[in-house]
């Protein structure tokens, strides 16, 4: 199969190969992180990608997106590194930025207290995870059943869903705020939002810095690649 755009210079063709497809980009196989290519084995997952190739307005538009890695990191999981990556998610179980809070009465806090309340709900009924607040900067320790409960979450996600919850932990650096996104509870504007309510509060106080500002946008083009492929590979799944 041969897909080709108006306007789209990049080569997308399907090869097949046993009881599996290879998508080539300009003739080359698209790989995992270890240089094989990466096998497709649902046709349900090749008709994904096929809907994702057609969303594309540009040549440009395609080597710019992020979803290209994000399915690299994919088809690269292992039993053995799905361990080390859930670790590295649950460090965040200590540092939730959700849970570190303005000092008490302050603007920023009130605002912090209006937007994130539901999402502690949410984790609590959903879940039965209860994180504790921290007003300032210190560190503090949760629960180890917390610890146990996002463990076993994280265990239970398919190989997508990993992924997502993986790189959308690195950007909201916070388990409630990526659950709530995960699970669809909040929209996606509204969780860029929380991702950056206390950048967007300091910006609003004291006016914006030029520097931190293309430092963001770059953080939102990942962001909004990272919900794009939620949307065609995780949500369209079914």
């Amino acid at each position: 199969m041969n897909l080709k755009l108006k306007k789209i210079k990049l080569k997308i063709t399907f090869k097949k190969e046993k009881n599996y497809l290879i998508i080539m980009l300009n003739n080359q196989p698209l790989t995992n992180y270890n240089k094989k290519p990466i096998e497709f084995l649902e046709e349900k997952e090749v008709k994904n990608f096929i809907k994702l190739y057609k969303s594309y307005k540009s040549t440009k538009e395609i080597y710019e997106d992020n979803i290209f890695k994000l399915l690299q990191f994919k088809h690269s999981l292992t039993s053995e590194n799905k361990n080390i990556y859930i670790k590295e998610i649950l460090n965040f179980v200590d540092t939730d930025s959700a849970c570190y809070r303005a000092d008490k009465g302050t603007e920023l806090e009130l605002m912090q207290k209006e937007k994130l309340s539901k999402l502690f709900t949410y984790c609590k009924k959903k879940y039965g995870i209860e994180f504790l607040l921290q007003y300032g900067v210190m560190p503090i320790k949760q629960s180890s059943h917390n610890l146990t409960l996002t463990n076993n979450i994280l265990n239970n996600l398919n190989n997508y869903s990993l992924t997502f919850f993986y790189h959308i932990t690195k950007i909201s650096h916070s388990i409630i705020i990526s659950l709530n996104i995960h699970d669809e509870t909040i929209t996606n504007n509204q969780a860029w939002e929380l991702v950056n309510i206390e950048t967007s509060y300091n910006f609003l106080k004291w006016g914006e810095d030029k520097e931190y500002e293309k430092k963001i946008l770059l953080k939102k083009k990942l962001f909004t690649d990272i919900m794009k492929f939620k949307k065609y590979f995780i949500n369209n799944r079914s």
